[in-house]
């Protein structure tokens, strides 16, 4: 018992399944806390790449689960590293927190009990709990005032309304709003334009193929590969799979121009929230009329149409998602070593932190980045 709550550490999803489906049906959290995206993404990837799994539950004395922190244990370089479970597939490390409480006092709790419910882990060297939010679909993040670290990174979401087209009209200007319609009208005129939107069957797995193989393409280019397409192609492969169990269905946008998929689109809805995690579009298509803006501002239409209340665009700065965003969320890092071999790489990964933050911060810097890495690494993926 810690300060009121019995506080259990399991080591595996399936051990506490009943208690996390009941708490994530009405739980502060995201996507990448539920049952279905942690399960399907250990079994998928965390068994091949020796994850351990460790998922802490915090009950009351009736029983009742109050939290659930998924976390896993990976080693790097040598260390034995606690971070959120699916890292680094999930947009936001977070956990589930039951809304009888007030956002306030689960602060207090874990302010002054964090290091104890850590302390319940057994062989790790170091916590890094990364890329926590600060707010959660307008809500304060129980984890927020912990003493962490400001990542450099951000992540964006919009307040929908049930018609797109008024939502536009509050963030587009009346000439954007008529270049965009030209703009469609000639990526129209090249063929004939198609929208087919999936959660399971072969249409589904097709779509998410070819979405996993644009954003490999893309990011090739810039110099990024560490893209595992056929990794996430089995793990979400897994969740179209379930699409019929609650929360666990993917929706999969692509837009097809004479037949063939020029840009794509993955995301997830839960807690009245669509779940942008895939934008993508293929290399030899009509990018001049970007395609890839087609087929987002679909999505948000439909995420409209079935009456959510946000639309979460995940972590990144792109100029869309500030064109479309309401919200800017800031995201923190908190690193914490247990044991005397974890505290040089405690030191390590906060002066990363600090300079990742540099770097994004500092356009210049940025620019010079970025570039310096197309130019050594950028290619085409194989």
């Amino acid at each position: 018992m810690i300060d009121g709550i019995s506080v259990g550490c399991f080591t595996s999803p399936e051990t506490c399944q009943s208690d996390w489906i009941r708490l994530q049906k009405n739980a502060l959290g995201t996507f990448y806390q539920t049952f279905e995206w942690c399960q399907a993404w250990q079994k998928k990837i965390g068994v091949r790449s020796n994850i351990q799994p460790v998922i802490i539950i915090g009950k009351s004395a009736e029983g009742e689960a109050l939290f659930i922190l998924p976390l896993q244990i990976r080693k790097r370089f040598g260390f034995a590293v606690l971070e959120w479970l699916t890292q680094p597939e999930n947009n936001y490390g977070q956990g589930l927190f039951c809304n009888s409480f007030d956002e306030k006092d689960w602060q207090i709790w874990f302010d002054k009990n964090m290091v104890a419910v850590l302390a319940r882990v057994p062989n790790y060297d170091l916590a890094t709990l990364i890329n926590m939010p600060d707010r959660v679909l307008g809500r304060v993040n129980p984890l927020s005032t912990l003493n962490t670290f400001v990542s450099a990174d951000q992540s964006f979401l919009t307040r929908l309304q049930p018609n797109f087209e008024k939502l536009q009209e509050a963030k587009r200007t009346s000439r954007s709003i008529s270049k965009i319609r030209r703009r469609d009208e000639r990526l129209a005129e090249l063929g004939h334009l198609e929208v087919q939107i999936s959660t399971r069957g072969q249409i589904a797995l097709t779509s998410l193929k070819e979405a996993l193989q644009h954003k490999e393409f893309q990011l090739a280019e810039l110099g990024v590969h560490q893209f595992a397409t056929q990794d996430l192609n089995t793990f979400f492969g897994d969740l179209v799979e379930k699409a019929d169990e609650p929360n666990a269905a993917l929706h999969i946008f692509r837009l097809q121009q004479s037949g063939k998929t020029i840009s794509a689109l993955v995301g997830a809805s839960y807690a009245g929230t669509f779940w942008l995690m895939i934008l993508s579009m293929s290399r030899d298509g009509p990018l001049q009329f970007s395609p890839g803006d087609y087929i987002l501002r679909r999505s948000m239409a439909w995420a409209c149409e079935n009456n959510l209340q946000y639309y979460d665009f995940g972590m990144g700065q792109s100029q869309y998602k500030e064109i479309w965003a309401d919200e800017e969320v800031q995201l923190y890092n908190y690193f914490a070593a247990k044991t005397l071999k974890g505290l040089p790489l405690a030191a390590l990964f906060m002066f990363y932190n600090v300079a990742k933050r540099l770097i994004k911060k500092t356009p210049f810097l940025k620019s010079v980045f970025f570039q310096l890495r197309k130019w050594l690494r950028g290619k085409k993926a194989v």
